[in-house]
């Protein structure tokens, strides 16, 4: 559902706002700010506390219900991955340096350069919960669920069993990334033979895996709950007896229920609210690489206002990104005007050549054809609070430089059906992308005309072969110069799309619960397996 704004109230909302950062900050650049600072990762046990007991449940609030749990395809976002981890599991993991390392996997994918192929071993002795056993069939079977349904595995060919624990993964072309995307939403291990007996309506919310916690109930919008599995591979756990996400999307019913006692861990804890919680003393917290916020165009529709460079450059010159996302982030996010964090390896360093000029921005789009603005919308999902905040902020400044935008808010479904089925048409979008320690990811799975989901946008031939480079290579230096330059390519020459910022997910717990994994690594996983509460 659309909510339409209108564009004078709206900059009267924010002005005090906006005033009050720029006093502080300054406002004649647009250069993205230093590091920022998010709440310290602490995890304090009690004094008395020998080490992990048996029993309790845990409970997690979460600001979203999930669409998809048991079926690769129909997990959209990290935060699926998370709530389907007690029961699935992945062939590898990732820690936030960009290491991926085997879970399920015995050991590492090994390349044949002469069959230009993976060898997968995985670990023998583990079963599903429907006592199935996990074997090399189970293996190729839900690789093949996502082969020519995900970009993640655009590359992959197919899949042979060589014996009961062993698999070959055919390629295309060599792509260095394959490892790492078995980390998340194309590792994530389930079982076929249950798939086959009910179906996939049947299967896409009831997960049946590998994992330390068996499935319970789902009921939308209000709660997931899991039960401990006496069968978990890995020997003593897990510790507690059960799991229970309950799903709160109002930001400020959220920070109550956790504030009142009715969870033990918080995700999705917006900015504010940390600095809130922060001052208590009472909760420790986790923090990770949040989400990249930005705006972009239908660029690749030749009709569009944003298929003229002219346009997506004046964006560039019309947003001063540091007040904004000082304003907003509390000091926890990072301006940034290119889709990869100023801090992560990656990030071009070469100055930008726009700068913070509203009168540039409207000389722009008078020689573009527009000098009384595009009239068109702005469209921002709900989901978190804060994005509106930031977005309406930011539509502030682009109409103070003559864009005539109106703000449209729509919930993440809607958005969703936007980026994933029909695109978009004449609209600005503020685009979302989950951050990872691979810088180049984003490029390669997000914003490149053969990835996935941001496909309305322009993008170049010249960057786009520059992408396809980056999952060739086979040194690490190499894939980080390419980066940097493809990078310089879409902010600079080509404008194909404007980034804002970068956010940080922060999760906040009780003292009491321990290893809960949640925003330890990365928004895909936690570490339900190693949980315990005092």
């Amino acid at each position: 559902m659309r909510k339409k704004y209108n564009s004078s109230k709206l900059i009267l909302l924010v002005l005090s706002a906006l005033i009050c950062s720029i006093l502080i900050i300054g406002c004649g650049s647009s250069t993205p700010s230093a590091t920022t600072t998010a709440p310290a990762k602490t995890t304090t046990a009690s004094p008395t506390t020998a080490g992990p007991k048996k029993g309790g449940i845990l409970k997690v609030i979460m600001s979203t219900s999930p669409s998809g749990l048991g079926y690769v395809p129909d997990i959209l976002k990290p935060e699926y991955v998370a709530m389907a981890s007690p029961a699935a599991e992945t062939l590898f993991k990732m820690n936030n340096k960009g290491e991926s390392h085997p879970f399920l996997a015995a050991d590492y994918l090994k390349y044949d350069s002469a069959t230009n192929s993976y060898t997968l071993t995985i670990k023998q002795g583990i079963k599903f919960h429907d006592g199935t056993n996990f074997n090399a069939e189970a293996v190729k079977w839900n690789l093949e669920q996502s082969i020519g349904k995900r970009t993640d595995v655009k590359n992959v060919q197919s899949v042979d069993v060589i014996n009961d624990y062993t698999c070959r993964i055919n390629m295309k072309v060599f792509d260095n990334t394959v490892q790492d995307q078995l980390c998340r939403y194309c590792g994530l291990m389930f079982s076929p033979t249950y798939f086959q007996t009910n179906g996939q309506e049947a299967t896409k919310n009831y997960p049946v895996g590998t994992g330390p916690f068996k499935f319970v109930s789902f009921t939308r919008d209000v709660n997931l709950k899991y039960t401990a599995w006496d069968g978990y591979w890995q020997k003593g756990k897990p510790y507690l007896d059960g799991i229970e996400f309950i799903f709160i999307t109002d930001p400020v019913v959220r920070l109550a229920s956790f504030k009142a006692g009715e969870a033990d861990v918080l995700t999705a804890v917006e900015a504010k609210d940390a600095k809130s919680l922060e001052a208590t003393g009472k909760y420790d917290f986790n923090s990770c690489m949040g989400t990249l916020w930005g705006l972009a165009g239908d660029g690749s529709h030749a009709d569009s206002p944003f298929a003229d460079i002219r346009v997506r450059q004046a964006l560039e010159y019309a947003v001063n990104r540091a007040p904004v996302v000082e304003s907003v982030g509390q000091g926890y996010w990072q301006a940034t005007d290119q889709p990869v964090a100023t801090t992560q390896w990656g990030y071009n360093t070469t100055p930008s050549p726009y700068s913070y000029n509203p009168a540039k921005a409207k000389q722009l789009l008078t020689e573009a054809g527009y000098p009384n603005g595009l009239g068109l919308p702005m469209i921002v999902q709900n989901n978190p609070a804060s994005a509106v905040d930031l977005m309406t902020a930011v539509m502030a400044q682009l109409n103070q430089a003559g864009f005539d935008l109106h703000l449209e808010v729509v919930d993440p479904g809607a958005f969703s059906n936007y980026v994933v089925k029909t695109g978009w048409n004449k609209t600005l979008l503020c685009w979302n992308y989950i951050e990872g320690p691979d810088s180049s990811s984003i490029l390669v799975n997000g914003f490149s005309s053969f990835g996935f989901p941001y496909r309305s946008t322009y993008y170049s031939k010249e960057k786009d072969d520059i992408v396809k480079q980056i999952t060739q290579t086979t040194d690490f230096a190499t894939k980080k110069a390419l980066t940097e330059q493809a990078m310089g390519l879409l902010r600079d020459k080509y404008c194909e799309l404007t980034t804002i910022c970068r956010t940080t997910n922060i999760a906040a717990g009780k003292k009491t619960v321990h290893n809960h994994g949640f925003y330890a690594e990365d928004t895909f996983q936690a570490t339900p397996y190693d949980c315990w509460i005092e």
